[in-house]
């Protein structure tokens, strides 16, 4: 709704190196250039034209302020000496000349570093409304390596038309002369004078050949006319001639960062791909460009259901990512689904309504955990140590820090988690309002703009109203207390107040959804599987923690007349007289006192309350 300026600016640096350093990149002529390219793009956006996402026209969703202009070096070779007509040349210790000096095969590495700056701003107030910093090492290109990919055997010559066949950098291992040839240059002569037949699958590579070596550049002729010059009966009265095939190869490297959830996407990992497929690096076939692809939606959007625009990607549930509840909020389907609150939380349930800053994921408050290398490759983040800091589960800590009590008296009508009874735990959950998605599989609709399912609200009613051990009440509180018992790290209790939270029967097993695969695809949202939880958090305390009532009593004294001695010990006093007197009752809470465990937390002290006694 207001008038924005959109800044972006990308930087790029590449540097060459073989055994001997770096390579500087110089250019003579007209042309002068670094080794850094910069772009950059300012572009206002007037208030009210920008409607948000369309999951129907994504495309129209968004807006594009990026130039599809692209600046490269000029092309340039490389040579012992820089001939007086090179356009374009860099020198290297390297020598080229078989029957002077020998033939080394160059040996380079390329290096390549991509950093982007987005601002956005708005107009009005001047102020920065959205502002990411990104930068990119991508990995180092082994050159040689990647323009031998895909030679048939490198341990051999005369076999292999192919291209990567032409760039092999073996030599006959009985060779202990400099000037010998390469494979990959023996493969080179071999196709150009025919005793390498070429295969039909690499005919239109060799069809182009150097500018004028071979009159109308007919391939066969020159085939004919090298294998006459090679052949010292052929007739060829020249003492040398330039080889007609000059193989070439093109390295495609690609920088993409691709969002995956809108709403996070300030650092690199966030917008890494480590469950794509897409290649980072290809040799002779162009794959998708990043700049054709600017202004669609990306292959790493993968919110509840996956991408919509790229199907039959996963494998079937519960293995997969596109209905990993685990990994995503249940039904959030596209970036309008969110409902976030605006105002001061109910209770401290509501804090499972917050984004948690993980793709597609509220604060969690579900039972089902997932594995470090499953979240790894969900996230992008790629240091194990910090992604196991933001696995979901981590997230039930967080109530060991909010709570609702506005003291510690308000504490003391809490449940503690330990509390094993069914008539406690019916204080707590009795009269609850659940949901529960009450519609067939065959009536359960996909997933589409607009789409809610339907919910039928049910109270959980409290103990002996339906007694038996399959009443709702009695499979939660066996839920709690089996869930209680197994849990074998903190020897059969719960050490955190959020571990209740790993109750299935409370969320992902609630005994009022029905959970068949349709419904676990379509028919269930993160806000029914989370309702319980979401209910009676405020409700429950960790455990009763010991409290201790301390009195004080003190006095002021002063020494009585006469009571100072003067011989013997001078200044010993043997008497005092009161001038004071106080007491006070103090009442101290101890926290972070484990309960049944082998290693207790540390604890620590909280005054609840200090008062000075009257006189009487």
């Amino acid at each position: 709704p207001r008038d924005i300026q959109i800044i972006g600016a990308v930087d790029t640096t590449f540097v060459l190196t073989n055994e001997n350093g770096i390579i500087p990149a110089s250019f003579v002529g007209s042309v002068q250039a670094s080794n850094r390219i910069s772009l950059g793009m300012s572009v206002p956006y007037s208030a009210n034209t920008w409607k948000g996402f369309d999951p129907e026209l994504p495309k129209r969703s968004f807006r594009v302020p990026l130039t599809n202009f692209f600046w490269s070096p000029t092309n340039c070779s490389w040579q012992s000496a820089a001939p007086a007509s090179s356009l374009g040349y860099f020198t290297l210790p390297v020598i080229t000349n078989f029957n002077q000096q020998g033939l080394e095969a160059p040996h380079w590495w390329l290096n390549v570093n991509t950093r982007l700056r987005f601002i956005m701003v708005d107009t009005a107030s001047s102020r920065i409304l959205d502002y990411v910093n990104l930068n990119s090492d991508a990995p180092t290109i082994n050159v040689m390596q990647e323009l031998a990919q895909k030679a048939a055997d490198c341990s051999t010559s005369g076999n292999d038309s192919g291209p990567g066949g032409q760039w092999c950098t073996n030599k006959p291992a009985t060779s202990a002369y400099t000037y010998t040839p390469t494979y990959g240059i023996l493969n080179q002569i071999g196709v150009s004078d025919g005793s390498i037949k070429i295969t039909p699958k690499n005919q239109t590579t060799w069809n182009n050949y150097l500018e004028n070596a071979i009159a109308g550049n007919d391939m066969n002729l020159a085939i004919t006319n090298f294998a006459k010059f090679m052949d010292k009966n052929g007739g060829s009265t020249n003492l040398s001639m330039r080889a007609p095939f000059s193989p070439y190869r093109t390295i495609y490297q690609y920088v993409s960062w691709q969002v995956n959830d809108p709403l996070v996407h300030y650092m690199a990992q966030d917008l890494t791909d480590l469950l794509g497929t897409a290649k980072t690096l290809q040799v002779d076939e162009v794959g998708e460009s990043p700049i054709r692809s600017i202004g669609t939606v990306k292959p790493h959007y993968r919110p509840w259901g996956g991408n919509p625009y790229k199907k039959g990607t996963d494998t079937p549930p519960p293995y997969f990512t596109d209905y990993h509840l685990e990994l995503k909020d249940p039904l959030a389907a596209w970036s309008d689904n969110w409902d976030f609150p605006t105002n001061k939380l109910p209770n401290i349930g509501w804090l499972g309504r917050v984004h948690r800053g993980t793709p597609w994921q509220t604060v969690y408050m579900k039972s089902a955990t997932v594995d470090i290398n499953t979240w790894i490759k969900w996230t992008g983040n790629a240091d194990k140590n910090d992604a196991i800091l933001t696995q979901p589960q981590k997230d039930w800590h967080l109530f060991d820090l909010f709570t609702t009590a506005p003291n510690a008296n308000a504490t003391r009508g809490q449940l503690p988690i330990h509390q094993t009874g069914l008539a406690a735990w019916s204080a707590v959950l009795g009269g609850v309002l659940t949901l529960s998605n009450n519609l067939a599989d065959a009536d359960v609709p996909g997933l589409y703009p607009g789409f809610f399912p339907s919910y039928a609200a049910f109270p959980i009613e409290p103990a002996g109203v339906t007694g038996g051990t399959n009443s709702a009440m009695q499979r939660i509180v066996d839920g709690i207390n089996y869930t209680r018992a197994s849990t074998n790290y903190n020897n059969g209790s719960f050490k955190h107040l959020g571990d209740i939270l790993s109750v299935p029967e409370l969320s992902t097993n609630s005994p009022f959804l029905h959970l068949s695969l349709t419904n676990q695809m379509r028919g269930i949202s993160d806000a029914a599987y989370e309702r319980v939880p979401q209910q009676i958090m405020s409700l429950l305390r960790l455990g009763d923690q010991p409290r201790f009532v301390i009195y004080a009593y003190g006095q002021s004294l002063k020494p009585a007349d006469r009571s100072i001695v003067s011989g013997g010990i001078p200044g010993l006093c043997t008497n005092y007289q009161i001038t004071g007197e106080s007491a006070v009752r103090a009442v101290v809470r101890v926290e972070g006192v484990g309960v049944n465990e082998a290693t207790p937390y540390r604890p620590r002290v909280v005054i609840e309350s200090y008062n000075n006694l009257p006189p009487d």
